[in-house]
This record gives C-alpha cells, structure tokens and sequence, in this order.
C-alpha cells in the first residue's frame, strides 16, 4: 500500500497547480492477504490552466466583420420595427371610403418591412450567435495520469546476532515485492466556451488534443525508483545502515577473538554478517513500463 500512497500523495501532489489539488476521477487499492496479491488503479488530472489560442490574421478579420455584421443587422432589425409602428398608426387613420387603393399600397408596404425586418432578426441572431462561439473559446492545458499496479509479496522474519560473544540480538521482517506496474502521462488541450454571469466559466471543457509527455514520464519512474530505493530497510533501519553496524561488531569481536586463536568464535561472526539479508532481497525489483500516453 505504501506504493499507491507515494504515487497518490507524493509524485501526483508534487504536480499541484498553484498548490490547487488535483482533480481525481478514479482510485482504488485492493489487497488479498491471504494469496498475497495487491493491486490499485489511479486516474488523475492536473489542475487546467489557462493557454491561449494564436489565431492566424484572416481568422481574426473574419470574426471582427461577423461580429460587426451581426451588431448592424440588429440595429436594422430595431430601425425597421420603430418605422413600422409609426406606418401602421398612420394606415389606422386612413378612411377606406376614400382611398382605398392607397390603403392597399400602404398595408403591402408594412408587410414587405415587417418581412425584411424578420429576416434581419433571424440572420442577425444567427450570426451572433457563431461569432460568440469565437470570441468565448477559451483553452486550457493540464496533465493526465493514470497509474495502475499488480503485483505480490512476501514476508519471512530475520534475527541477526546472538553469536558466543555476542548477547545482542536483532530482530525484523524482510518484504519482497514484486510489483508490474502501467504509468501512461498525457497532456491534455482542452476548451470550453464561456457564457453570462456569475458562472460563466463553469461549463463542461471539450478535449480536443492529447499527446505524449515523455519528460514528464520519465521524471514520475525516476522519482518511483527513488522510494524503492529509500524502501529498502530491516527493522525500521535502512540495509546499508544495518550492513555498517554489523561490519563493526563483526570487526570488534574478531580483534577481541584474534589473539587468543578463536578461530571458531571468527567464523561465527562471519556467519552471522552473511545471514544479512543482501540489498537484492529487499529492494523490490521493480521496473516502470514506458507505455505509450
């Protein structure tokens, strides 16, 4: 389990954000310690930041004229609509008696506006409407990780010391793990598009990239070789710590043994330096895959 925690707390809290958490969409730890198996399964993102998008100079024009274009339909929408009601109060005060064609001629002409006017509405929302979509693109780029482990381990207690001359003796566990585990890092371009008020911003973001982060693949497998490398211990001290201790004990009780020809009592201290666990037995062999992201 200390490997999900160091993968969960430790390389993915290094990549916060402005020291903003990342978002997890998926963890998992499972252990059977009666076969035991162990496995866990992590997806998480980093924190999106803001990237901004180089649109080429056509692009740019093309939007300021639809936007404008869009702005004087309207415009045209609300002109028309005022001249409108200004004909239809004077088609009301017109007496049918005695001019009827007129009326006629004038009740066409408020119909033929009203259509222009309708038209203007429609075409001018619309183009309103896409050119937004333009100006409200807003993009953004993150990382995505997924980390997923299966492996076992096995565990057989050591006692070193104890010698004729030795009344010390040191007790602990040995782990060894074998562990396959699948890093896959991408990096994520994304967009969303703003709206109105107070939670604009707060809209789905559509993935539209995805690409390789091979540097930061291999700063994540360096850093997870570093901890198995830390992990390598017996009885709560690191192996070269214990490994010094025990070549000087060994040391002393050869020169205290020496001169008066305990060849016997040397060769029991060698025996019990060589019942050391070695640094291969406990450091877990543990080679991170180089998947494609």
């Amino acid at each position: 389990k200390e490997i999900y925690n160091q993968m969960k707390n430790g390389v993915m809290v290094k990549r916060w954000q402005l020291e903003v958490p990342n978002r997890i969409y998926h963890h998992g730890y499972h252990e059977n310690t009666d076969t035991k198996e162990f496995s866990y399964e992590l997806l998480e993102e980093t924190q999106p930041t803001f990237e901004p998008l180089q649109y080429p100079k056509p692009f740019q024009l093309g939007r300021m004229a639809a936007t404008v274009l869009s702005q004087l339909m309207l415009l045209g929408f609300v002109m028309l609509l005022v001249s409108m009601v200004d004909d239809a109060l004077a088609l009301a005060r017109m007496d049918l008696k005695h001019g009827g064609e007129e009326v006629i001629g004038a009740a066409a002409g408020l119909w033929s506006m009203l259509f222009v006017a309708l038209m203007m509405l429609v075409f001018g929302r619309l183009l309103m409407n896409l050119s937004h979509l333009f100006w409200a693109e807003i993009s953004f780029q993150s990382m995505l990780i997924y980390s997923r482990a299966e492996g076992t381990y096995q565990r057989r207690a050591t006692r070193v010391g104890k010698a004729v001359h030795d009344s010390r003796e040191s007790e602990g566990e040995v782990t060894r793990v074998s562990v396959n585990p699948v890093v896959l890092v991408s990096r994520l371009f994304s967009v969303t598009y703003a709206g109105v008020g107070a939670v604009n911003l707060e809209w789905p973001r559509h993935v539209l990239e995805m690409h390789k982060d091979q540097a930061e693949l291999e700063a994540i497998i360096g850093e997870m070789h570093g901890f198995f490398d830390t992990r390598s211990a017996h009885g709560g001290v690191t192996n070269e710590e214990m490994s010094a201790q025990v070549q000087s004990q060994g040391n002393y009780v050869e020169r205290m043994v020496a001169p008066a020809g305990g060849a016997e009592l040397v060769a029991d201290a060698r025996a019990d330096r060589q019942a050391l666990p070695r640094e291969d037995e406990v450091a877990p062999d543990l080679p991170l895959g180089d998947e494609p992201a």
